[in-house]
C-alpha cells in the first residue's frame, strides 16, 4: 500500500486496496489504514446491527455493516454502520466490489485515533451527500450517543443521550434504539455504567 503521504488518484487507491490484506480509506489523495478495533468497538458495532436489523424487519431500507464502502466527493470511506432507506445506488470498482453512493442514515462507534475525524473532516464529507439525513456517533468509553439530524432547511439539530436508560429515537427511519441493548456486553468500570444511567 501507498503510505499515508503519498499522493494517488482514486482509481489508483481502488486498484491498491484490492490487493491490501487489510482495509484503508481514502482522504483527498490520501490512503490511510485503518486502525484495529477493540473489543469493546467490535461488542457495540455487532449489537448495533442486531438491534437495527430487529427495527427494521419489515421495511424497505437497507442495513450494511462495516465491508462496505460509502463514496462522497473526495472520499471512501468505511462506516461502521450503514443505513440506505432509497433505492441503493452503487458504484463498483475495477474488481467488481459495491460501494454505497446514497447512504440515508451513518454510524460511527468512536476510536480515541478516530473520534476527531469522525465528528469533523468525516462528517462535513458526508453532509456533501444528498442523501444523508442522520448521523450517530457512538462513544465505547461510557453510554454516550451523539445524534445529529438533518432538518428541512438543510442545518442539523444535535441531541445527546447518556446512560443506560436512555434510549434514541431514529427520524430517517421508525426505529428506536435503547442504550441498554448497544452496550450489553461492555463492562463499564467502577459501575459508572449504573451512575452514568442516572445522568
Amino acid at each position: 500500500m501507498a503510505t499515508q503521504q503519498t499522493l494517488v488518484s482514486p482509481q489508483e487507491y481502488l486498484e491498491l486496496e484490492h490487493k491490501a490484506s487489510f482495509k484503508s480509506e481514502y482522504r483527498n489523495g490520501l490512503i490511510v489504514p485503518m486502525p484495529g478495533a477493540s473489543p469493546e468497538h467490535v461488542y457495540i458495532q455487532s449489537d448495533l446491527h442486531i438491534e437495527i436489523g430487529i427495527c427494521l424487519k419489515g421495511q424497505s431500507c437497507k442495513v450494511y455493516g462495516s465491508d462496505l464502502k460509502v463514496r462522497t466527493k473526495t472520499r471512501y470511506s468505511y462506516p461502521d454502520l450503514t443505513i440506505a432507506c432509497e433505492k441503493p445506488a452503487y458504484d463498483y470498482d475495477p474488481n467488481g466490489n459495491a460501494v454505497l453512493l446514497n447512504p440515508t442514515l451513518i454510524v460511527e462507534v468512536l476510536s480515541p485515533s478516530t473520534e476527531g475525524y469522525d465528528r469533523g473532516d468525516k462528517f462535513a464529507a458526508y453532509r456533501e451527500l444528498k442523501s444523508f439525513g442522520e448521523y450517530l456517533l457512538i462513544s465505547q468509553t461510557q453510554p454516550l450517543v451523539d445524534h445529529y439530524i438533518k432538518q428541512t432547511d438543510n442545518s442539523w439539530k444535535f441531541l445527546t443521550y447518556k446512560g443506560l436508560d436512555a434510549n434514541v429515537k431514529l427520524e430517517t427511519v421508525s426505529c428506536t434504539l435503547a442504550l441498554r441493548e448497544i452496550y450489553k456486553q461492555v463492562n463499564f468500570e467502577n459501575g459508572q455504567d449504573q451512575e452514568r444511567s442516572n445522568v
